[in-house]
């Protein structure tokens, strides 16, 4: 059986949440191999963080060497207070894209919110349960014994892209193309 291994990675202009998942091809066995966030140095100035998140990428990508990748998008609402944030974000998303494109990947983009729907949409309610209940034991034993304070969201925002990438090998592997299987 092939491993494929799916790295996604929540991007901000501060810190990165980034997890790496493996999973049989036949979508029966997976494990949460890296669950982090990389904060950046608030010294340096937007320039300088976008191209650190973008050597934090490369270095994720060649040191995980992911079958696909998955990131995350940020959706724009209008009249948002947080606009300005939300374009250094985009800024900082579009940093990262060209580091994984420079790697030869081509990125599954989706937001976090797209993401948690997919899954609620992809499984029953039972399947969902054992779902959540396996995400937080992953979390323990990556030392996370409570799960993830509010304070590492991008954690389980990184995770969360994974398990929606995950959703599909289990329900029907046709009808996902994971870059580089």
């Amino acid at each position: 059986m092939k491993r494929i291994r799916i790295l996604g990675l929540d991007c901000g202009s501060t810190q990165a949440g980034i997890s790496v998942l493996d999973v049989l091809d036949d979508g029966r066995l997976w494990e949460v191999k890296e669950a982090c966030v990389s904060r950046f140095q608030p010294r340096f100035t937007f320039p300088q963080r976008i191209a650190q998140l973008a050597q934090v990428a490369a270095d994720a990508i060649e040191l995980w060497e992911p079958s696909a990748i998955v990131i995350e998008d940020i959706k724009f609402n209008k009249g948002n207070k947080f606009l300005g944030a939300m374009g250094k974000v985009a800024m900082a998303i579009g940093g990262v894209m060209v580091a994984v494109s420079n790697a030869g990947y081509n990125p599954v983009i989706i937001t976090a919110t797209q993401a948690r729907g997919k899954i609620k949409a992809k499984t029953k309610d039972a399947a969902r349960a054992t779902l959540n209940k396996r995400f937080a034991e992953d979390l323990c034993k990556l030392g996370y014994p409570e799960g993830v304070p509010k304070a590492k969201e991008d954690i389980t925002d990184a995770l969360v892209l994974c398990y929606a990438a995950y959703i599909p090998i289990i329900n029907d592997p046709d009808l996902y193309i994971l870059p580089g299987t």
